[in-house]
């Protein structure tokens, strides 16, 4: 599929470090999310945060979208992703097929005179009739 440009919303995330591999970040994301259903905190899909400094291990965060309002609580921080033009890439394939479309996306942005303004996340959409997993590139430029 080809990017496009889209104005998104504000979104309100919930947000846990991941330490290690960003392989494993199901390790993290999965209890994320299992938390934010049973306290019937989930307003969205979970997302994975691809940092643009990484510090260490801490390559990627595990975000899960919530509502207005709540403020976090001892399992995770909230934080406000900003409206904005997004450089956005649908994606269905192979997880390994990720980084090169990553990759891919952060060239289409400099090839259309844009530069990236935040940090690139990766969007899990799923319809749940198919039971087909759809992700979704976004990239904030400017």
């Amino acid at each position: 599929m080809e990017p496009r440009l889209a104005a998104l919303k504000e979104r309100w995330v919930c947000v846990v470090p991941h330490r290690g591999d960003p392989s494993r970040i199901d390790a993290t994301r999965r209890p994320l999310y299992r938390h934010m259903i049973l306290n019937e905190l989930v307003g969205g899909p979970s997302i994975v945060r691809w940092l643009d400094d990484p510090q260490g291990d801490h390559v990627v965060d595990a975000l899960v979208q919530t509502y207005a309002g709540f403020d976090g609580d001892e399992v995770c921080k909230v934080e406000g992703l900003p409206a904005g033009q997004y450089a956005v890439l649908d994606f269905e394939g192979e997880e390994a097929e990720l980084e090169a479309s990553r990759h891919a996306l952060r060239l289409w942005v400099q090839r259309q005179g844009l530069r990236p303004a935040g940090p690139m996340l990766q969007v899990h959409l799923m319809d749940p009739i198919e039971g087909i997993l759809q992700q979704e590139l976004q990239l904030p430029v400017v």
